[in-house]
């Protein structure tokens, strides 16, 4: 009985190793790719070292994100989100499991990439200030059987003048998106189109810049300011 549990271990180590293999070689093919496409699009000679420094932190940023993202369901493996984003345990698939609707809030992304850490209103909602970069992703394991809406919830932001600069786009796509409001937040809300691919959904939000506030003299926090994002969240029916 020993010895069939030892070989079925190395079975699925094998397996796993093997699923790894693949995947870092579909990474490596896609990055690759998205580079060349981003170099020949850039004509000017003299830019393509910024093109190829702006797509590795891209690619970094995301990488630590999901890395994150992994550590939040592990340390917290009794919590609602935990459960719906687990591990799956079948060898060799290790990957998130795909839900229909979502909703993480800044209590848990807040120690993600680009997120200044957690903070709480007096009404007790937890938010997380963007920043220093202008570009904040989310990696989301939904299904994408039929069209959906996303939702950005935040707090404030530092300028108003930003949200003329906002884009968001879903899988490096930009789409349409409208704000409004519920109780205790701003909501941005967009539409996620319907696919037949089995991926993880990439969400991105898009600005134009971050800002100091101490450096343009409208108070004294010293931090790169962008959003105070409070929750990210997919459902099947528009919220606002």
């Amino acid at each position: 009985m020993l010895k069939n549990k030892v070989i079925d271990t190395i079975k699925n180590l094998a397996n796993d190793l093997d699923y790894f293999d693949r995947v870092i070689k579909t990474e490596a093919d896609t990055l690759r790719a998205d580079l060349s496409k981003k170099l020949e699009s850039t004509p000017d000679p003299y830019q393509h070292l910024n093109v190829v420094t702006n797509h590795f932190i891209e690619a970094f940023s995301m990488l630590s994100a999901r890395v994150k993202l992994l550590e939040a369901v592990v340390k917290n493996p009794n919590s609602q989100e935990a459960s719906r984003l687990a591990l799956g345990g079948n060898s060799p698939g290790h990957i998130l499991k795909f839900v229909d609707e979502i909703s993480i809030t800044a209590d848990r992304f807040c120690n993600q990439h680009n997120f200044y850490g957690e903070e709480k209103t007096e009404s007790g909602t937890y938010y997380s200030w963007t920043g220093p970069s202008p570009v904040n992703s989310f990696e989301l394991p939904i299904t994408r059987n039929k069209d959906k809406y996303g939702q950005f919830g935040f707090i404030s932001i530092v300028d108003e003048e930003l949200l003329k600069t906002l884009t968001v786009k879903v899988d490096g796509e930009p789409v349409q998106f409208k704000t409004g409001s519920t109780k205790n937040q701003r909501v941005i809300e967009f539409r996620i189109p319907a696919t037949n691919d089995r991926n993880v959904t990439v969400v991105s939000l898009n600005l134009a810049n971050t800002i100091c506030p101490l450096e343009t003299g409208k108070g004294q926090d010293a931090r790169h300011l962008g959003l105070a994002l409070s929750a990210i969240s997919v459902t099947h029916k528009s919220t606002i």
